[in-house]
């Protein structure tokens, strides 16, 4: 199964490389993260922002968190 961050990634046309660029994630660990190890939460948000979602969206096993 493709990961959602995956999928919200190519559809943006962002490559791993861009993503490590972008957030300081590796790009290891970013391929890591996209075939199922679970990320850091302060991992997720990055990775979210660049993608322009929350990071709830893409990471279905994170808990929603209230901002405020």
């Amino acid at each position: 199964m493709v990961s959602v961050m995956r999928l919200e990634r190519i559809k943006r046309e962002i490559t791993q490389i861009d993503l490590w660029m972008k957030t300081g994630i590796p790009q290891w660990r970013v391929s890591l993260i996209e075939r199922g190890i679970p990320p850091r939460r302060e991992e997720a948000v990055k990775i979210a922002q660049v993608l322009g979602c929350q990071a709830e969206d893409i990471f279905p096993q994170m808990e929603r968190v209230s901002h405020g």
